[in-house]
């Protein structure tokens, strides 16, 4: 079963982004996806204000990443955000799986960064998801 969680400790942060080909930055909070003890990926993140900003969203195989498990992370992430009382969100999506995010998360991506009004986001939760190839 998939799994979300937060990952407090700072030296498991970057253990992780580093098992990930990643850079680890302190400034940023991470939640771990995965799954019967398997990697599947992380979402680093951070408040700014009154914003909420997805940072990044990889994965181990970046090449055929886990967008399942992205997706459920980076929702988590959101549902996070707007129980703290934020109402806008941010996400700098990557090259290769940003776009597709970007659609199943609902940001707009025609501006940098994406961004999505998450004021009751989660009040119909399958409203306007599109499915992807």
């Amino acid at each position: 079963m998939l799994v979300i969680s937060p990952i407090y400790d700072r030296k498991e942060q970057h253990d992780l982004c580093a098992e990930c080909g990643q850079e680890y930055n302190e400034t940023e909070l991470c939640y771990k996806a995965h799954e019967d003890g398997e990697l599947k990926g992380l979402c680093m993140f951070k408040f700014s204000g009154d914003t909420g900003i997805i940072t990044r969203l990889f994965s181990k195989n970046f090449e055929n990443a886990d967008l399942f498990a992205l997706e459920a992370a980076a929702r988590t992430v959101l549902d996070l955000f707007e129980r703290a009382g934020i109402t806008t969100a941010y996400y700098y999506p990557d090259k290769k799986y940003g776009a597709q995010l970007c659609s199943l998360l609902r940001f707009d991506n025609t501006v940098s960064p994406a961004y999505v009004n998450i004021k009751g986001y989660f009040d119909e939760p399958c409203r306007g998801e599109k499915e992807f190839k």
